[in-house]
This record gives C-alpha cells, sequence and structure tokens, in this order.
C-alpha cells in the first residue's frame, strides 16, 4: 500500500511541479548532424522516475478503468511519471532509458546520453533503439531546452 500511495502522491507533485516548454521535433530536425554530440537536453523539471518494489501500476491501471484489480505482483518495476499540458502519464521505464534520462537530468550531452542508453541495450542495432526512445521522449514532451 505504501507504494501505491508513493505513485498516487507523485502523480499530485508532478501535476503541480514546475512547468517549462517541451522541446517538440521541429527544432530538433533543424539541428545539423554534427552539433548532435555536443548538444545539450535537459528532462522535464516535473518528471519523476520511481523505483518500486511491487507493481502497483498494474493496481493503478485497474482501478483507472474501473477493471477488477488484484493485489500487486512482488517484481521490481521502474515507473515514469511526467506531465504533459495539464494531463499527468505514468508508465513503465526500461533500465536502458532510465539511464538515458538520468543522463540528461544532470545535462549530459547527447553523446553521453546515447553512450548511457546503449550501454545498457540489449539489441544489435543501438542507434534504431536510441531514436525509437528520442522520438517517444519528444512525443511524450519529456525534453526541454538545456
Amino acid at each position: 500500500m505504501a507504494e501505491l500511495a508513493r505513485l498516487e502522491r507523485t502523480l499530485i507533485e508532478v501535476f503541480h511541479g514546475t512547468d517549462a516548454p517541451a522541446l517538440s521535433a521541429g527544432e530538433v530536425r533543424i539541428i545539423a548532424p554534427a552539433d548532435w554530440p555536443s548538444l545539450r537536453i535537459r528532462v522535464h523539471p516535473a518528471l519523476h522516475v520511481l523505483n518500486c518494489n511491487w507493481r502497483v501500476n498494474d493496481v493503478l491501471r485497474a482501478i483507472e478503468s474501473g477493471t477488477e484489480w488484484r493485489e500487486p505482483a512482488r517484481a521490481p518495476v521502474d515507473l515514469l511519471v511526467w506531465r504533459q499540458r495539464t494531463q499527468v502519464y505514468y508508465r513503465e521505464v526500461e533500465v536502458s532509458e532510465r539511464a538515458g534520462l538520468e543522463a540528461a537530468s544532470k545535462g549530459e550531452d547527447f553523446a553521453t546520453v546515447c553512450e548511457a542508453v546503449a550501454s545498457r541495450l540489449d539489441t544489435d542495432d543501438p542507434t534504431a533503439a536510441i531514436n525509437r526512445m528520442l522520438t517517444q521522449w519528444l512525443t511524450d514532451g519529456l525534453l526541454v531546452r538545456a
């Protein structure tokens, strides 16, 4: 129950958190390829990542959708919680994506963010995976200008 309460509290804190204009895909497209490695991006100031030992997100999703909920499974899960405009969202985040977001939150350059992601990916094509991740971050409004 404590982790479910922590998730619900984080949803409220993110809703009331500091706002910042999200970086758009259009703004990213105009960046010259040679400038990408040194590009500085930041995560939205209201973004949070929760480490949970129970899958409380499954319980909250069931409650939100009005379906029957069950006791959560005891399994570690990292949850990304963010706001886009006035709506708060949450979803599971993989270790590679979390590493990239943590690097961006520390003000690292894009090359370092990519290295953090790639070092935790289990794929032969990290470039494609990073491209999909960046696209998702832009769609979700997770990034702001540095």
